[in-house]
């Protein structure tokens, strides 16, 4: 399991941090639920970090995805949004489409290299060794620990809530617990 070839295509074999272009940055595609968000925030973290870069973030698939909400706002992430040419879901999707362009081609044009995560979601490990020549464009779920690893402890302080998300919560606490006993039940839907 690897890469897409177009994603190793992209990619000079060289480690050395200096060669990056000063406009260099990792874009994380943000999707589906709070799960699926946490993973991919923590691959594309992970991986700006190894390279010393900023994160950004591509939420624009919400604009079009209804069965969840964007959920990292909510924790100490370290990401911005992505740039407008960065961002590939919602209207900016339909334009592509009505252009007959992939979003991977497009992303050439532009000058953004992309790494998608293999079809068969098997762990890539050229993603710890990736030394992009200028802006990346995370493309996956990323569901394996190992994408992030080196770094955990700081992913981990970074997935904790923001402090006036907890004082609400102990607040709201309090007040359920002097009021009366209460349970809470989830469902999980899918």
């Amino acid at each position: 399991p690897s890469l897409t070839p177009l994603a190793v295509a992209c990619l000079p074999q060289s480690k050395e941090k200096s060669k990056l272009a000063s406009d260099s940055y990792v874009v994380a595609r943000i999707v589906g639920g709070l799960g699926n968000q946490m993973f991919q925030y923590a691959a594309g973290r992970a991986l700006a970090l190894r390279l010393g870069i900023p994160l950004l973030v591509d939420t624009s698939a919400y604009s079009a995805y209804r069965l969840h909400r964007y959920g990292l706002d909510s924790l100490n992430v370290d990401a911005r949004a992505a740039p407008w040419h960065c961002r590939l879901g919602g209207k900016a999707l339909d334009l592509l489409h009505h252009l007959r362009l992939s979003p991977q081609r497009y992303l050439q044009l532009v000058g953004v290299q992309r790494l998608a995560e293999p079809p068969d979601l098997a762990f890539a490990p050229e993603l710890l060794t990736a030394i992009p020549a200028g802006p990346v464009y995370v493309d996956g779920y990323w569901q394996n620990q190992r994408y992030f690893m080196d770094h955990e402890a700081q992913i981990r302080h970074e997935f904790t809530l923001r402090p006036p998300l907890m004082e609400e919560y102990a607040r709201i606490k309090n007040q359920l617990r002097s009021e009366c006993p209460c349970v809470s039940l989830h469902i999980r839907r899918g």
